[in-house]
């Protein structure tokens, strides 16, 4: 191989990597658990990385959050990429996962009920 890149990647349960493929020039990101044979035509541009976790009662603010359908599976367009909606910056709970999360997480704070 010229590019000196490894034909096997291997992912554990809380890495991703992104892989491009240089025929359709479209990056996709790949989830653990997981042992990828990259192809020649792809290229791995990032990773592998660790995910951030979420500590239960805890929250991050999402920067890039995706459009989803009524079945909850994200939508893509023509080009087999997904569509970012126009929106401020959401928060997610710990049990939100999938998302590119700021670096740091915060603790959920508490509500007390009205007497």
């Amino acid at each position: 191989m010229s590019d000196q890149q490894p034909a096997i990647i291997r992912l554990n349960p809380t890495q991703y990597c992104h892989i491009l493929d240089n025929n359709t020039n479209v990056t996709r990101v790949l989830i653990g658990p997981k042992t990828i044979a990259r192809q020649d035509h792809e290229l791995k541009v990032h990773g592998p990385d660790e995910m951030v976790l979420i500590p239960p009662r805890h929250y991050c603010i999402v920067k890039n959050p995706v459009k989803r359908d009524a079945e909850g599976k994200v939508q893509l367009d023509d080009k087999l990429q997904v569509p970012l909606p126009p929106s401020l910056l959401p928060k997610r709970l710990h049990a939100a996962l999938g998302r590119r999360a700021s670096p740091s997480t915060q603790p959920g704070h508490r509500i007390h009920p009205i007497p």
